[in-house]
């Protein structure tokens, strides 16, 4: 057996102390990518004429738009249930069924 602290600490006390942790590193990557996008912008403002990027902002806000309604709550529902279920085929199937709805949502629009 193992001896380490690690090995003395519950699944609860490992969990209770990831989440935090793993909140701060994806609120750390939410500035990241903003940051980030705010870049692209300014270079790509500087680098096409007003009609291509006003084109180009046209085109990111309706793909915006079109992805909510793509998603229609898919990830959130997955991220719900998905922890809750212990049977490896029943997480199959609600990853599969997020996947399918997804797809089929896309298609018909």
């Amino acid at each position: 057996m193992d001896s380490s602290p690690a090995a003395e600490i519950s699944h609860g006390e490992v969990a209770s102390t990831s989440a935090p942790r793993g909140s701060v590193i994806l609120i750390i990557a939410a500035f990241i990518t903003a940051f980030l996008g705010y870049v692209f912008n300014v270079v790509l403002g500087w680098l096409l004429p007003v009609e291509d990027y006003g084109l180009y902002g046209v085109s990111i806000a309706l793909f915006a738009v079109l992805g909510v309604f793509i998603a229609l709550g898919f990830p959130w529902a997955v991220t719900r249930f998905l922890p809750a279920e212990e049977s490896r085929e029943k997480r199959y199937t609600i990853v599969k069924s997020s996947i399918l709805g997804n797809f089929i949502t896309a298609v018909g629009m």
